[in-house]
């Protein structure tokens, strides 16, 4: 056994802190509720992640639209997808060390309330700032809720339950780019983008009555700290999954933001089929995920590999503007395919990489994630307002690509780092 599997080992079977000092690593709560009284619960959590992941991309189908009615360039309109990117990333770790002692409950409630609120407020303003604030709330609400609501699966279904929990509260992700990106889409062009953004405000607020009634008090015993997240960061495996979490969602959502301004100046896709082709990239992500939990055995890389590559490829070949219905659906599907493999990919890698802490990398990863989602559409705005609708295609695919000696490297610095992630469980 190598030094590092040796390393790995001792903190999987170590003391199971998430704190300096601190007790257990399930972080147990006080006034939990009886597991099968929960499941609606649960079931709340995955629409309003449901929600959430509508709310962040929906204005990616009518970025056009926004942009002519307040007078901005398409690059400038992407700010509604950065913004929230950003301001999510900054609230993650702040939430995980800032919520640790609040009950579970009252954070949640709050965050739901955000998401409509920031809906509410895009739908009636009528110059630019106000929309911005708006999403700057809704990047609030997406940093809290994936740090807090994405580890609730466990704590409100303790035992065997708490997989197939966490499986249905991360499952509004496909379900709101396969059916709420689209159908926001739909509403968008026939009835006017403001009334997708009041479908979606309609939508958290039935969430937010029922997570009224049904919500457990969930209180937490221990705290995750600054100086925990610390030494994530400074474990190597942790920075390397870091780097390629920066990597590969930069250049994903660097592309990803801006496939309608791409579509409007493809003479073969008709307008009224964007929203048929979000649907198909939105399959292919259901598909990708899938597969991905399917395939993930003892090493991770090579699932992880065929992702980023895929994500990288599908992007360089739409920014060739292939022309017919057949050949973007099929580079969208790809895409799609490739892309729903990467969060579930990325987020083994870093449970395999540091297994006695799990809410602090999860903290880190959602930080990097959504920093990469804003910083990446900021990059593919400028590329599009500079060079026009191909260049974000083109800078995000070779973004995503510049994973692969991540990943691929076997000898030197990076040798422990594949063995210790590679063979973990």
């Amino acid at each position: 056994m190598t030094k590092s599997e040796r390393m790995v080992e001792r903190q999987a079977a170590g003391d199971g802190t998430d704190r300096p000092g601190g007790t257990s690593a399930g972080n147990r709560l006080v006034g939990e509720a009886p597991a099968p009284d929960n499941w609606v619960a649960v079931i709340s959590l995955g629409v309003a992640s449901f929600a959430l992941v509508t709310s962040e991309f929906v204005p990616v189908g009518f970025l056009p639209a926004i942009a002519q009615e307040f007078d901005v360039t398409g690059g400038y309109a992407g700010l509604l997808v950065t913004v929230p990117g950003v301001v999510a990333a900054v609230t993650a770790p702040l939430a995980a060390v800032a919520c640790g002692r609040f009950d579970r409950r009252h954070v949640l409630l709050l965050l739901t309330f955000l998401f409509a609120a920031s809906n509410v407020i895009v739908a009636l303003s009528t110059t630019f700032g106000p929309v911005l604030f708006g999403r700057v709330l809704l990047g609030i609400g997406v940093g809290g809720f994936w740090t807090i609501g994405g580890s609730m699966g466990p704590r409100l279904v303790p035992g065997p339950g708490s997989v197939r929990a966490t499986g249905i509260i991360l499952s509004g992700i496909a379900l709101g780019t396969v059916v709420g990106v689209p159908i926001g889409t739909v509403i968008g062009d026939t009835m006017g983008w403001r009334w997708a953004f009041w479908a979606t405000a309609a939508v958290s607020l039935c969430i937010l009555a029922v997570q009224w009634r049904v919500l457990p008090s969930l209180t937490s015993e221990t705290v995750t700290s600054f100086r925990r997240l610390r030494e994530c960061v400074g474990y190597g495996p942790v920075a390397v999954g870091l780097l390629m979490t920066l990597l590969s969602f930069s250049g994903h959502f660097a592309a990803y933001t801006y496939v309608t301004p791409l579509m409007a100046v493809n003479a073969s896709i008709d307008g009224s089929l964007i929203g048929m082709l979000f649907a198909v990239y939105g399959v292919g992500t259901i598909l990708g995920n899938l597969t991905a939990s399917y395939l993930i055995g003892t090493d991770v890389r090579p699932v992880l590999l065929a992702s980023c590559t895929g994500v990288g490829l599908a992007a360089l070949g739409l920014g060739f503007q292939p022309q017919g219905l057949l050949a973007v659906s099929a580079c969208l599907l790809a895409w799609g395919i490739s892309y729903g493999a990467l969060p579930v990919s990325l987020q083994t890698w870093m449970f395999r990489a540091y297994p006695r802490a799990p809410e602090s990398v999860t903290s880190l990863f959602v930080f990097v994630a959504q920093f990469s989602i804003g910083g990446g559409s900021l990059i593919g705005g400028a590329c599009l307002d500079l060079l026009g609708p191909s260049a974000p295609f083109w800078a995000g695919g070779l973004c995503a690509l510049c994973t692969m000696p991540l990943i691929l490297l076997g000898t030197g610095p990076f040798a422990a780092v594949r063995q210790s992630v590679g063979r973990s469980a």
